[in-house]
């Protein structure tokens, strides 16, 4: 997913571990699609909880402390 190499705070370089420029074209995006669906899902599940804690007044939060 790099394009170039890193330093972990200065002191430790990591190079690219794939030369190939469309590998890692296609990992970046394989990357950022699956990072908005997994924080689409967390969206999701937080409304969800919020809905059935505020409006349909379960007890699941209460039962869950």
């Amino acid at each position: 997913m790099l394009e170039n190499g890193f330093a972990v705070f200065g002191f430790i370089d990591f190079p690219c571990p794939v030369n190939n420029l469309e590998v890692n074209q296609f990992f970046l995006a394989a990357h950022r699609y699956s990072c908005i669906a997994l924080s689409a899902m967390m969206v999701i599940h937080v409304s969800a909880v919020i809905k059935h804690h505020c409006f349909v007044k379960r007890t699941i939060l209460r039962r869950m402390f």
